[in-house]
């Protein structure tokens, strides 16, 4: 898959190795889906539709958990860097 903006010539073909998927990529991936599903189910409407009767403890760890989530997965965001880049970053050599 090649970027839109990429300039090629017709011998120049780069080394694609360098973008192969590795384990880091699916665990940003898996925490990346983490933190939306915490995001998403803290929303009222999602809880009253799946909670509609909480107790105390319960309703302290609904409120809770997104923090607790978002911190945790900060702090691996922060210890395993990807290089990869998203939509919107330009490419860089």
């Amino acid at each position: 898959m090649w970027v839109f903006d990429t300039v090629l010539d017709d011998k120049a073909i780069p080394d694609l190795r360098k973008y192969k998927l590795r384990v880091v990529d699916f665990i940003h991936a898996a925490m990346t889906v983490l933190v939306f599903g915490a995001v998403a189910l803290r929303d009222r409407n999602i809880v009253h539709c799946f909670y509609p009767q909480l107790r105390k403890s319960e309703e302290q760890f609904v409120n809770v958990a997104p923090i607790g989530i978002g911190l945790f997965c900060s702090m691996m965001f922060v210890l395993f860097p990807t290089r990869r880049h998203g939509v919107g970053y330009p490419v860089t050599n």
